[in-house]
């Protein structure tokens, strides 16, 4: 008890840091050179069997009522690309796809696969699958 829920680098408490429930464009917009933002967007869909019911990952694409879709993702790109030219550090986690490397060829992009096991909707049974994933760094 009486420790600190959110805790940075060797146990000190992120205590400058601000963090807010808002659209992406609103944050964005405010972020200043020196800022350092991280970004965390619902995965777009993945159809690795065209016909086939989705993906465990595909069906999530929201955090709020509004879905995260490619025009989003592609916004977000631009933003990002813009955070870099007003000198505001940021790093994003996503699906390792080759769209988002496209989308984000500007940054330093990096690959690597996770194993995720996920809860089947109807059924109580958990369904192992890896995942490739990216760490999408700002230049």
């Amino acid at each position: 008890m009486g420790r600190p829920l959110v805790q940075g680098l060797h146990g000190r408490t992120l205590s400058i840091a601000c963090v807010r429930h808002e659209d992406f464009r609103e944050s964005l917009s405010r972020a200043k050179a020196g800022d350092f933002v991280y970004l965390d967007p619902p995965y777009l869909p993945l159809f690795s069997k065209p016909g086939v019911e989705k993906e465990p990952t595909a069906k999530f694409n929201k955090y709020t009522a509004k879905v995260f879709g490619l025009a989003d993702l592609m916004e977000l790109a631009e933003l990002c690309e813009e955070l870099s030219s007003r000198d505001v550090r940021w790093i994003m986690s996503n699906r390792d796809s080759t769209g988002v490397r496209e989308l984000f060829s500007a940054a330093t992009i990096v690959g690597f696969t996770t194993h995720r096991s996920l809860a089947a909707q109807s059924r109580r049974e958990v369904e192992s699958h890896h995942s490739p994933e990216a760490v999408i760094i700002g230049r």
